[in-house]
């Protein structure tokens, strides 16, 4: 039984690893940006992520600037690997295949939600 709970602790926290390199690169390609008057289309293209999942990191990444790195909790729900930051003011989730990548971002009173794709 202990060698079953240690499995369990171990798939919790990384992603699956016959999937996703070291490196993962995720790019987006529609982004809403959502205040209290309602959503509107915002560029897509200013920023990607690169997930370290050798080290649970997780980068937000874009422009001439570096990328701002956020330690990472991943945990299996189904098909999506949900993807937590000790931040609390960000959130993602994708597909095991990554054809599908969702983040959240709170910005004061504005929420920003982006869909793209991963590969690696």
């Amino acid at each position: 039984m202990k060698t079953l709970s240690l499995l369990f602790a171990i798939a919790v926290i990384t992603l699956p690893t016959a999937v996703w390199s070291a490196e993962v690169r995720c790019t987006f390609q529609s982004r809403q940006t959502c205040d209290p008057t309602g959503c509107v289309p915002t560029d897509p293209t200013t920023s990607f992520v690169t997930l370290r999942t050798d080290s649970n990191q997780y980068g937000r990444c874009g422009g001439t600037k570096p990328c701002d790195w956020y330690p990472m909790t991943v945990q299996q729900s189904g098909a999506f690997s949900n993807i937590d930051f000790a931040t609390g003011v960000q959130g993602a989730k994708m597909t095991q295949d990554g054809s599908l990548f969702i983040e959240t971002v709170s910005l004061m009173d504005k929420v920003i939600v982006s869909y793209g794709r991963c590969n690696g």
